[in-house]
C-alpha cells in the first residue's frame, strides 16, 4: 500500500490512523491526527514517530516490531506532544499491512483513540452492563413469582 492509497481509505474514516513504516517515520496521515496534534498533515509526512511521543524510544521501537509482526491489532498506549506543549494520552492499535520484504520496510498502520474517550466508552459500556443485568434480575424474579403462584393454586 503506498502512502497515497492509505490517504483515499483513511480520508473517509472519523478516527485518528497513521501509516508508518517499521523504523518509524510517519509516511500518511488522515485529518483527524493533524487535528489532534494541532499540526497540518504535511508538517507530519517524513517525521518519526518518537519526535511526537513522550516514551522512551526503545519502548517504541519494541512496540513497532510487535505491530510489524502481527495481522492482528496490537495495543498499546501512546502520548502524543500536542503543538501547544500539552500531552493527549491514545489508545493504539497497530498492525502490519504490508510485511518487510528485501526492497520495502514493514508499512504498520497505527490507529489512535483519545485514553478519555476510551474510558468514557468503557464507563458506558459497564454502565449498560449493569441495566441489563438488573433487567435480567427482575424477570428472573418475576418469573419465580409466577411459577410460585401456580404452585400454590395446584
Amino acid at each position: 500500500m503506498t502512502p497515497e492509497q492509505f490517504l483515499e481509505f483513511a480520508r473517509v474514516l472519523p478516527e485518528p490512523l497513521l501509516l508508518v513504516s517499521g523504523e518509524g517515520q510517519l509516511l500518511a496521515t488522515n485529518q483527524p491526527v493533524a487535528d489532534m496534534l494541532g499540526l497540518r498533515r504535511q508538517e507530519l509526512r517524513g517525521r518519526m514517530l518518537f519526535e511526537l511521543v513522550t516514551e522512551p524510544t526503545n519502548d517504541i521501537v519494541k512496540y513497532l516490531q510487535s505491530c510489524s509482526s502481527s495481522r492482528a491489532m496490537v495495543i498499546g498506549t501512546l502520548t502524543l506532544r500536542k503543538n501547544d506543549g500539552q500531552t493527549l494520552i491514545c489508545r493504539s492499535q497497530g498492525a502490519v499491512i504490508q510485511p518487510w520484504s528485501p526492497e520495502s520496510s514493514a508499512l504498520i498502520i497505527l490507529r489512535l483513540e483519545s485514553r478519555a474517550l476510551a474510558s468514557s466508552n468503557f464507563v458506558l459500556l459497564n454502565e449498560k452492563i449493569d441495566e441489563l443485568a438488573k433487567e435480567k434480575k427482575f424477570k428472573d424474579e418475576n418469573k419465580l413469582k409466577k411459577r410460585s403462584r401456580k404452585q400454590i393454586k395446584s
